[in-house]
């Protein structure tokens, strides 16, 4: 009686040249792949750590019934960078500071209406004082806005990549 077919140490070495081959070819997409992964994941971890801080800021507010100020520097008055910062308005004392990013390729813009501002101010009510406007957190490659309404709530846009995209390019790094 004859048996024909593979023997197991065959089938193992067509599968470890499989692979070996495979590896060589995809060695580089792979390693692109997981570097593009962590960029957005470290994207979306600050843009998680802003909503937070807005939430935290506006409950805040409400809580102890004083307006409250979310700030992007230590003197509320030079922009946005990677640290925000939560102000009493009646004495200014601070209240909490918290690092967004700690990613030196990662920017956080703040477009909003009015433009002169350079904080949003909870109410007691815990309203952004008639302000609305968009938060971008931006990478070499991608950026997620946040979305701030005048009621003082935060939304998360989608990742979007800034190839395919004029307008949040712009908005990141200007024209």
């Amino acid at each position: 009686m004859s048996v024909k077919g593979f023997t197991l140490l065959e089938i193992l070495l067509v599968m470890t040249i499989l692979a070996v081959i495979s590896i060589t070819f995809q060695q580089s997409s792979l390693l692109d792949s997981w570097r593009q992964w962590q960029r957005m994941r470290s994207l979306r971890a600050s843009a998680y750590s802003l909503l937070e801080i807005i939430s935290y800021t506006r409950t805040l507010a409400t809580s102890t019934q004083q307006s409250m100020f979310l700030c992007g520097n230590w003197d509320c008055h030079s922009g946005w960078g990677r640290q925000v910062f939560v102000y009493r308005t009646d004495d200014g004392s601070l209240q909490w500071q918290q690092i967004i990013t700690s990613s030196d390729d990662i920017s956080i813009v703040w477009k909003g209406f009015p433009i002169q501002r350079d904080h949003i101010e909870f109410t007691p009510e815990g309203g952004a004082s008639y302000q609305n406007g968009s938060f971008y957190i931006c990478d070499p490659d991608y950026l997620l806005r946040v979305r701030l309404n005048q009621s003082g709530r935060a939304y998360l846009d989608p990742i979007v990549e800034l190839s395919t995209t004029t307008v949040e390019v712009e908005s990141c790094y200007g024209s």
